[in-house]
């Protein structure tokens, strides 16, 4: 027990963390802005009379889906003063258990509403829990409960947490249930029923574990009573706990989907481009981050992430169907119905994230965040296989010796290895590209990053003959914070650019290859490359012999010294202006202090 509380503890105080700084650096310091709500959806009249402002008031970003469940947990009747600021109410509604749990908590701890801080606290101690019932079960199976911390550090639960998601809450109730089912204790069992319940209604994929219990301990008891007994051990069935903590979750999935469906009277149905062909939406990102060159978050660094990260989706897809299949085997020979269901579920969730469409694909935000209850499960199905079938009953006792330390042990170590680098490497990339940045987020009214674009691929130009102007320079104003001062951003500068397209073919804004982008590299005073620059978006792109000006935010290098800033314009897995025509650029002499 101890080890345990340990390890809620560490949970604990690294999340408290994270979302320290992730306020001082992305929130301003307003923890009413982590569900990143945006004036595009706005905020509901009864919300925005207790002082809740959207954190984006441009109306062009349109924010992130924690805001609306956010909304759901003031108004869980769904009034249509609240349904008009969520952007597909009948989805949104079905998955009303975080919401549902966030609004218990202020009735219980006497709250006239749920604040975005209650939101936040109540799902903190939800994944607290979560972790702690993850260690449990680990140590159940003979694994170092310490494992557990590889989901509540993954990507996908510091993300959901951070910004008010219901993925991991949804995990957090399977992880809490399964430990109630697992528990010797009668009174534990009965508990399952509330977690259960609350997971089917954070996500609705998780119905597949109840239904697959309920027929799997079904099958069980008739298997076990032969032709004769088959009617009393159906009726013994129905009368145990088991049979009604199994059926409350599913008949709780199912009037919700009613109420959802009647009572709202909206579709409650999957949100457009979540599924389609398997595999398709993950190639064509997959394909576009080894290029460098992603649909979605442009060119650089994160784009080689994103194929890092789709890559370690991949992997965790097929090693935890290849370990469901194994326990799902072990468990039916071994008349063990829980891990039948479990390792059932398990590939049910690795063959439908097979299908994720672009909406989920497109960013690692999407598919990360359902991939990390994998980071539990491949441990611990593992163990709990090797248990059930027993240690080298495989054949003679130096065969099994041989098997042990060349092939079991090897391998074992490799995957534990392989979920200690997804972990870390998912994890890093959220403080990287989310917590920690302080300013790049100021970039985007200029850069103009988060605008609409065109989703159709351009061809590569014939020519790239383009004329750059300096119209303006000044420094970019960044915030005088804390965290600017323990850590000096490097000297940003504001460059205003007139770019004037020379050529008979339009210039295109498209978020696929081939759009052309504004930006910059750094040379050194030899003429050295040394790094490429920030791109500029210009919406609705350059006609041919058409101008457009734009900002470009340049970010000097750190180093004292003599440099090239060369600004021109690169066409995304085409080629830069210059390097096909050196008159397409304009280079100004820069000496950094």
């Amino acid at each position: 027990m101890k080890r345990l509380l340990l390890i809620g503890l560490f949970a604990l105080i690294f999340h408290v963390v994270a979302m320290g700084v992730y306020l001082r650096n992305g929130l301003q310091g307003n923890i009413d802005f982590h569900i990143l709500s945006s004036s595009h959806f706005g905020v509901p009249k009864p919300l925005a009379d207790r002082g809740l402002r959207p954190l984006y008031e441009d109306g062009v970003y349109l924010g992130w889906d924690g805001q609306f469940y956010y909304y759901i947990a003031n108004d869980l009747r769904g009034s249509p003063e609240t349904m008009k600021h969520i952007d597909t109410p009948g989805y949104r509604y079905q998955r009303i258990g975080l919401p549902l749990l966030a609004k218990a908590a202020s009735i219980v701890t006497f709250q006239g509403w749920v604040s975005p801080t209650l939101y936040y606290l109540t799902y903190l101690l939800l994944l607290v829990a979560g972790t702690m019932a993850a260690g449990l079960l680990l140590q159940s199976v003979g694994c170092h409960p310490a494992w557990s911390l590889l989901w509540t550090l993954s990507a996908g639960t510091q993300l959901t947490l951070l910004n008010g998601l219901p993925d991991a809450a949804a995990d957090a109730f399977f992880l809490i249930g399964l430990a109630c089912l697992r528990s010797n204790r009668r009174v534990w069992v009965w508990l399952s029923v509330i977690p259960l319940s609350f997971m089917v209604l954070s996500r609705e994929a998780y119905v597949a574990l109840p239904v697959l219990l309920f027929l799997f301990f079904g099958l069980d008891r008739l298997r076990a009573a032969g032709t004769e007994g088959r009617l009393a051990s159906v009726a013994a069935w129905i009368k145990s706990p088991a049979f009604i903590c199994l059926a409350v979750p599913v008949l709780a999935f199912a009037a919700v989907q009613i109420a959802v469906r009647f009572g709202l009277n909206v579709d409650p149905g999957a949100a457009q481009g979540i599924l389609g062909p398997p595999l398709k939406a993950w190639w064509r990102f997959w394909s576009s981050g080894i290029s460098g060159v992603h649909p979605f978050v442009g060119a650089g660094a994160h784009a080689r992430s994103e194929f890092v990260l789709l890559t370690i989706f991949l992997a965790l897809l097929v090693i935890t169907f290849v370990l469901s299949i194994r326990l799902f085997v072990v468990a039916y020979h071994r008349r063990a119905p829980l891990d039948q269901a479990l390792g059932a579920t398990a590939a049910v969730f690795c063959v439908l994230y097979l299908f994720f469409a672009d909406a989920v694909m497109m960013h690692y935000s999407g598919y990360m965040k359902v991939a990390s209850i994998f980071l539990f499960l491949v441990p611990y199905m593992n163990a709990r296989k090797d248990e059930l079938a027993g240690q080298g009953q495989i054949g003679g006792r130096v065969f099994a010796q041989a098997w042990q330390w060349c092939v079991r042990e090897p391998g074992k170590k490799f995957l534990y290895a392989f979920l200690i680098v997804a972990a870390l490497y998912g994890g890093i990339h959220v403080w990287e590209e989310r917590i920690l940045p302080e300013n790049r987020p100021l970039y985007w009214p200029y850069t103009r990053v988060t605008e609409p674009r065109s989703t159709n691929a351009a061809e590569c130009l014939p020519a790239y003959k383009a004329r750059f102007d300096v119209l303006e320079e000044r420094p970019f104003p960044l915030p005088d914070t804390r965290y600017n001062r323990l850590f000096p951003p490097p000297t940003t500068k504001l460059i205003r650019v007139r770019a004037t397209n020379l050529t008979d073919r339009p210039f295109a804004n498209t978020s696929a290859p081939g759009a052309v982008n504004l930006s910059y590299q750094w040379l050194d005073s030899a003429g050295h490359l040394i790094s490429d620059g920030i791109r500029t978006f210009v919406p609705g792109g350059i006609a041919p012999q058409a101008s457009a000006e734009a900002w470009l935010v340049a970010e000097y290098p750190r180093q004292p010294g003599r440099y090239i800033l060369r600004i021109s314009a690169v066409q995304e897995s085409c080629s830069w202006f210059h390097t096909k025509d050196p008159s397409s650029a304009v280079d100004l002499s820069v000496e950094v202090r």
